[in-house]
């Protein structure tokens, strides 16, 4: 299996752009959609402000 690791110096980028990309009526339709068959939602499409909430500790090896 191939491993691939993600910079942790990369998340204020990818915060940035999640802050400036509101979600669009098409991803709540989505996240509902793919919630009805996986029972399970994706929370920063319901709730983007908890985005910077998130501890991202221990994600980075």
């Amino acid at each position: 299996m191939h491993h691939r690791e993600f910079p942790e110096d990369r998340l204020p980028v990818l915060l940035k752009w999640h802050e400036s990309e509101p979600v669009t009526e098409y991803e709540l339709h989505r996240n509902a959609a793919i919630a009805e068959i996986q029972r399970n939602r994706n929370p920063p499409i319901d709730h983007p402000e908890w985005a910077r909430e998130i501890d991202f500790s221990g994600v980075w090896p």
